[in-house]
């Protein structure tokens, strides 16, 4: 994306253009005009934050007013308002539109903060979500449904939701029956979500979400893999340098707009929590009331990522299984922790409810759907970056952390490579005329391969010593 753009259109990385119009649209009707009512508050707006993620159903963000001419004093804000405006980066086809004319307004839920900032002005913040989400609050539907999982959301999306959006979708792998009896659209879209398989990759659960491109329900896989297994191009490229001109004091501009300006990274590891929630193993122990059978499915970390797609592969998309989370390595009585079951599951497989419909395979898709999903956030990292409408939630892109106190020039730390995008905050300071964009990576696999290990080193070299153990009561009375 960030070689497409014409760069001639460009002053500085983080230029964009917002439309001259910021109209806040009431509920009511210009009767005058026989048109909507509508203010233009562009003056009047002093921040814009747009949000996208992966693990939210739609887009949301806010606006910063600041009122020193008491227009929001003669306008009685109610709650059911909706903003339109358009915001684009110079020379790029992707861009928010939230018109009535060729997109859809966004929706004004909340109105929080407000200040007075002098005598004369007010302060305050409008908060703005998609038009789905209200629709989403106010309605339930009942409905059986048998079919692929992407076309039922399909249906959701359209008929329940009244969405006219683009709908990108990853086909899925069987048919199943489903009965939603009073439910929301968006409820029954994430139980779908959680209980899909993908038709290319053999992982398991879906993400429902929203980007300005459209909805998307798709696995994380196919995020991070193209449909063969390969892993996807990075968009973008971002790295720690200091921006500058090249030779005839030419602008980079494409150098300028993957330049970090500000890192952290927020998680590293969290064996624990890996352990507790089934990351490295777990078992599930399933009853089918029908046939009144038990049975146990165990899940190893280590066997299973040899057969799903990764985001750090070869060309081909061939799998290392050193480039995990873990490395295949002993750390108790010959055990990794891919043998070492941290978590049960009970889940019912009771077949033939719905005559021979059957049901999503509970044993073949929980167990990794949390582990990929937990998997993914051991490692995270945020970062700040010029202003660039081109990248959002869902897309890949690759990040170079410099290896601090390294004696070697251009050394680059073990967690550098492929991220996945998974929430990505668009911040317009319209009074500092500065664009923003704030991105949360994650990966679930590394550049470095971790070595194998099969000598114990926790347990067999431990010192032999006496077990002793004392009662306090003992203790006291020997005082």
């Amino acid at each position: 994306m960030y070689n497409d753009f014409k760069s001639t259109a460009y002053q500085k990385a983080g230029d964009y253009n917002l439309s001259s119009f910021i109209n806040l649209i009431p509920y009511t009707y210009d009767v005058d005009g026989a048109d909507l009512q509508r203010i233009n508050i562009h003056g009047l707006v002093q921040e814009i934050s747009i949000f996208e993620s992966i693990d939210k159903n739609v887009i949301t963000g806010n606006v910063v007013i600041v009122d020193a001419s008491n227009v929001f004093g003669e306008i009685p804000i109610t709650g059911l308002e909706r903003l339109e405006f358009t915001i684009a980066t110079p020379g790029v086809s992707k861009f928010y539109d939230f018109t009535v004319e060729s997109g859809e307004p966004v929706f004004v839920h909340k109105i929080e903060k407000q200040e007075e900032l002098s005598a004369n002005t007010k302060g305050f913040i409008l908060h703005f979500c998609s038009m789905e989400r209200v629709r989403n609050q106010s309605r339930l539907f009942s409905r059986a449904y048998h079919n692929n999982h992407e076309l039922i959301v399909q249906d959701i999306l359209r008929t329940q939701l009244q969405s006219k959006k683009t709908f990108i979708f990853e086909p899925s792998k069987s048919m199943h029956k489903h009965v939603f009896p009073a439910v929301n659209p968006l409820s029954a879209i994430n139980y779908l979500a959680n209980d899909t398989q993908s038709k290319a990759h053999n992982g398991a659960g879906y993400k429902f979400y929203e980007t300005s491109s459209g909805f998307h329900f798709q696995s994380i896989e196919s995020m991070t893999n193209l449909s063969s297994g390969a892993p996807r191009p990075n968009i973008a490229e971002y790295t720690i340098k200091r921006k500058g001109v090249r030779g005839g004091g030419d602008r980079n501009i494409e150098s300028d707009l993957q330049s970090i300006e500000k890192l952290e990274v927020t998680k590293r590891t969290d064996t624990l929590l890996n352990f507790d929630t089934g990351v490295y193993a777990s078992e599930m122990v399933t009853h089918n009331q029908f046939t009144k059978q038990f049975t146990t499915q165990n899940f190893n970390y280590l066997g299973n990522r040899l057969s799903v797609s990764q985001m750090e592969t070869d060309k081909s998309g061939e799998v290392l299984l050193g480039q995990g989370i873990i490395p295949n390595a002993f750390i108790e009585g010959n055990k990794t922790p891919a043998d070492m079951v941290g978590r049960r599951y009970f889940k019912s497989t009771t077949t033939k409810l719905h005559n021979n419909a059957s049901l999503p395979p509970k044993e073949k898709i929980d167990q990794k759907r949390v582990s990929k999903n937990v998997a993914l956030m051991n490692t995270e990292v945020k970062i700040s970056v010029p202003g660039f409408f081109g990248v959002g939630a869902g897309d890949v892109v690759g990040v170079e952390i410099p290896a601090y106190q390294n004696t070697s020039l251009g050394t680059t730390d073990s967690i550098s490579g492929k991220y996945l995008v998974c929430e990505c905050r668009q911040l317009i300071r319209k009074d500092l005329t500065s664009h923003t964009t704030h991105l949360t990576l994650r990966k679930d696999a590394f550049k470095r391969v971790l070595a194998d290990e099969n000598f114990d080193t926790f347990t067999q070299q431990r010192a032999e010593k006496n077990n002793v153990d004392y009662s306090i009561a003992v203790i006291d009375e020997s005082q």
